[in-house]
């Protein structure tokens, strides 16, 4: 037999919406009280384990009727390491019309942004859901073609930052800046932003970021990716004829600052072009 429910919860005497449920559960299958406790979980997602719980049914007389249901597209499976997960496509489906909706806004608030960070989505959508399973869900949207996904960001399918006037303007105020400073390395409140609002400059620097025109030295220092390329491949020929590079060595280089040498040699630390030996000032060939 069906049991209806092993852990049942009080329900008030007469309650319409309690009689209902109760009734689907005892003239469904078992496939219709399995898609029934799937959908209840909602966003949370039911697992294997918790449903042959709620069940009382082993989770081997439970895969079955899943496959039924999935098969009818009922129910998604995302697999992963400890159990296997199920989402309704109800939910699934309510969830993308919030997504597509939050998106919408967001683009037109932000249109030079790739989208909205998926660790956004995750506060907003699915708190309990644990991080791999919520990035599963992520990549099933994008594989059904909901949504696309650039790197942490999330956006609407086709969509991309549109490099107007604005844009291109505060791109060539960035570039340029940094540009001309060559290897005397700014932070970013050294940059004149020439009136632009800085959440707005903000944006497109992200964007250069993102598309490697710019990279980030550390938190705050800025510089142009091709200065960064061009300072590895010196230290690298550098390392061929010599075992030892200090902080001097590349502030002589690089015709610069040794506040500015520092930097360097610290952004050679982090891709693995150089590692401290000794004096925090002395450096040797990482590889």
């Amino acid at each position: 037999g069906i049991v209806l429910e092993p852990n049942p919860k009080k329900k008030k005497r007469f309650n319409e919406a309690a009689i209902e449920e109760l009734n689907r559960k005892e003239s469904g299958s078992l496939a219709d009280v399995c898609e029934f406790h799937i959908r209840e979980k909602g966003e949370e997602l039911m697992t294997l384990s918790d449903l042959a719980k709620v069940m009382a049914h082993s989770q081997e007389e439970l895969l079955p009727y899943l496959e039924e249901l999935k098969a009818a597209g009922s129910i998604y499976q995302l697999t992963m390491k400890k159990d296997t997960y199920y989402w309704h496509k109800d939910s699934m489906y309510r969830m993308q019309q919030d997504m597509t909706r939050d998106l919408t806004r967001y683009h037109e608030k932000y249109p030079y942004r790739y989208g909205m960070r998926k660790a956004e989505f995750h506060n907003m959508y699915m708190k309990k859901v644990k991080q791999n399973v919520f990035d599963e869900c992520m990549k099933l949207y994008v594989d059904q073609g909901s949504f696309q996904a650039n790197g942490e960001f999330m956006s609407l399918k086709g969509f991309s930052v549109t490099k107007d006037e604005t844009y291109l303007a505060i791109e060539k105020l960035l570039t340029d800046t940094l540009e001309n400073a060559g290897y005397e390395i700014l932070r970013f409140n050294e940059i004149d932003l020439k009136g632009y609002p800085e959440p707005v400059v903000m944006d497109v620097l992200q964007m250069l970021l993102l598309e490697e025109k710019v990279v980030r030295c550390s938190e705050e220092w800025l510089t142009m990716k091709h200065y960064m390329d061009e300072a590895k491949e010196k230290i690298e020929a550098f390392f061929a004829e010599n075992d030892l590079l200090t902080f001097i060595q590349v502030r002589d280089m690089f015709g610069t600052s040794r506040k500015c040498a520092k930097v360097i040699v610290e952004y050679m630390d982090s891709i693995k072009v150089t590692k401290k030996l000794g004096a925090e000032t002395e450096r040797v060939a990482a590889k």
